[in-house]
C-alpha cells in the first residue's frame, strides 16, 4: 500500500511528539546496537555518569556498582592505567581533549578492547565545568583486523616463499596493481604505470619481441585460451629471472581488452636445471671420453650447479675411505687418498643408506676446515652409490657457507640422478678393465704359446 503526504506527515509529527524518556530509550538501544556508551564527569560536582552501554562493556550493572573517577580508571588493564590517568588528569587541568584506545578487564578477568573519546565543556571564564566522552568497545573490531592480518601475513609469506605473484592490470588506466613484488623486484611499489612499457624495458633482448607481439595478439583475441608463456626479465642487480606467466583478459561489448589478470612465478631454478640436465646429456654421449673423465666432468659441472665447495666421489672398503675423484673450488685443496671412515660424514650416508643432509649438526669431517670441526656453516649432502647392485661408496658435497637448501625436492632428485649416471661411468668403467685384464691375459697366453711352439721347433 502506497503511503500519502498525509502519512509521511503524520509519522513526523509522532516523532516531534517523543518525550524524554522515548528519546531516551531509543539512544539506549542505538548504543547497544552500536556497542558505543557515553560518560559525563561533571567538576562542580565531582560526579561521574555512565549511560546503560558503558555498564554493559564493562561488565557491571548500575544495581552493583557505582562509578567514579578513580575506581573507573581502574577497571583499565595494568599497562594502560598510566595513559588513561595522565589524559584524563591533562583534560582536566589544561583542558585539553582526548582520545585512546586501551583495554579494560571486568570482573570476570575478560579483557575487552575499547576506544575513549572526550571534549573539555567550559563556562564563560574559561575554566572546565565537565568531560564529556564517547566509550566504544572495539574487540571484535580489533580481533577481526589481527585474523585478517594475519591471513594475509600468511598469504604473502606463501607467495614469498614459492616465488609467487599475483598480478591484476587496468587497461583502461594503464596500471597494473600486484599483490606480491617478490618475483619481480622485492623493493618496488606495488602498482606499476605503463606496465607494458615497463615489461618491454626489462624483458631479455631475445625474448622482447616475441612476448609484446603475443601480448597484443592475445588481447586482440588472436590467441586462443588464457595467455600462456614464459621469459626471461632483467632483475634489480641486472641478472634475469626466468618466469612463468599465466593470464586472463577480459573485453567489452565490443571486443576492447578491459582488464588482464594472472600470476608469475619464478622458475629460474627449474631452466638451470634443465640446462644443467642439457650439458651432462651431451657430456656423457661424448665417446671420445673415457667412463672416468666423465665422471670427473659431471662431479664439475654438478658442484657449480648446487653451489658447493667440494665433491666427492669415494669407494668404501670395510672401515676404510678411498678418494676416487673429486672436484673441489680454486681455494679449496682436493683431498686424496685414504680416511677412516668413522671420520666422515659418509659413514651416515652408508648407515643410513639414503639421502642425507646436514648442517652443523654435530658435524665431524676430515675434509672440513679442521679435524673434528663443528662449524655450523658447513652444509652437507651424500648419496650411497651402488655399482652393479652391490654397496660402491658415497657421492658427497660440501659448501662451508651460505648455500641453496638441498632439501628441497628437485636438488634431491637431481643428486640422484647423478649419483645414478656415475655408477654406471664406474660400472662401464670396471668392464672395460676387466675386458682389458682379459685381453691382457690372453695375450700373454699367446705368447707363452709362442715360446713353447718356438721351443718345439728347435727340438
Amino acid at each position: 500500500m502506497a503511503a500519502t503526504k498525509e502519512d509521511v506527515r503524520s509519522l513526523t509529527l509522532s516523532g516531534e511528539a517523543l518525550d524524554i524518556g522515548q528519546r531516551a530509550q531509543l539512544l539506549g538501544l542505538a548504543e547497544q546496537l552500536a556497542g558505543v556508551g557515553h560518560w559525563l564527569v561533571d567538576l562542580a560536582q565531582e560526579m561521574l555518569y555512565w549511560s546503560d552501554e558503558i555498564y554493559r562493556i564493562h561488565g557491571v550493572t548500575p544495581d552493583t556498582y557505582t562509578p567514579d573517577l578513580e575506581s573507573a580508571i581502574s577497571f583499565y588493564h595494568p599497562d594502560d592505567v598510566d595513559q588513561v590517568r595522565d589524559a584524563v588528569e591533562s583534560a582536566i587541568i589544561d583542558k585539553c581533549s582526548f582520545q585512546f584506545e586501551c583495554r579494560i578487564v571486568r570482573p570476570s578477568g575478560e579483557i575487552r578492547t575499547v576506544q575513549s573519546k572526550s571534549i573539555v565543556q567550559t563556562d564563560e571564564d574559561g575554566n572546565a565545568i565537565s568531560v564529556f566522552g564517547i566509550f566504544h568497545d572495539v574487540t571484535e573490531l580489533r580481533s577481526t583486523e589481527d585474523r585478517l592480518r594475519e591471513i594475509n601475513d600468511r598469504y604473502q609469506q606463501a607467495i614469498k616463499g614459492a616465488k609467487y605473484g599475483l598480478w591484476d592490470w587496468d587497461i583502461g588506466a594503464d596500471s597494473m596493481h600486484w599483490a606480491s613484488q617478490a618475483v619481480l623486484d622485492p623493493a618496488a611499489d606495488e602498482s606499476i604505470q605503463d606496465p607494458l612499457g615497463e615489461l618491454r624495458k626489462n624483458l631479455h633482448p631475445r625474448d622482447r619481441d616475441r612476448v609484446i607481439t603475443e601480448i597484443k595478439a592475445y588481447l586482440k583475441g588472436l590467441l586462443p585460451g588464457p595467455y600462456d608463456t614464459e621469459y626471461r626479465l632483467q632483475q634489480p642487480d641486472g641478472s634475469y629471472a626466468w618466469l612463468h606467466v599465466v593470464g586472463q583478459a577480459t573485453w567489452d561489448g565490443s571486443g576492447a581488452p578491459i582488464r588482464m589478470a594472472g600470476s608469475s612465478v619464478d622458475i629460474t631454478d627449474r631452466k638451470n636445471d634443465e640446462r644443467t640436465r642439457d650439458t651432462l646429456y651431451r657430456l656423457l654421449s661424448n665417446a671420445d671420453m673415457s667412463p672416468r673423465q666423465h665422471v670427473r666432468e659431471m662431479l664439475k659441472i654438478a658442484r657449480q650447479h648446487l653451489r658447493m665447495d667440494l665433491a666427492i666421489v669415494s669407494r668404501i672398503e670395510e672401515s676404510c675411505l678411498t678418494i676416487e675423484f673429486a672436484d673441489a673450488e680454486a681455494d679449496k685443496a682436493q683431498p686424496q687418498g685414504s680416511y677412516p671412515l668413522a671420520d666422515t660424514l659418509c659413514s651416515r650416508v652408508l648407515s643410513d643408506d639414503r639421502f642425507y643432509t646436514t648442517r652443523g649438526d654435530e658435524l665431524k669431517d676430515v675434509f672440513a676446515p679442521g679435524a673434528d670441526s663443528r662449524d655450523p656453516t658447513l652444509h652437507y649432502v651424500g648419496i650411497p652409490l651402488y655399482v652393479d647392485g652391490k654397496q660402491y661408496g658415497t657421492l658427497s658435497f660440501r659448501a662451508y657457507g651460505y648455500t641453496a637448501n638441498l632439501l628441497e625436492y628437485r636438488r634431491k632428485v637431481f643428486v640422484t640422478m647423478l649419483a645414478q649416471w656415475i655408477a654406471y661411468e664406474i660400472a662401464q668403467h670396471q668392464s672395460k678393465e676387466k675386458l682389458l685384464q682379459s685381453a691382457r691375459k690372453l695375450a700373454e697366453r699367446d705368447r707363452e704359446l709362442d715360446v713353447l711352439a718356438a721351443a718345439r721347433e728347435r727340438q
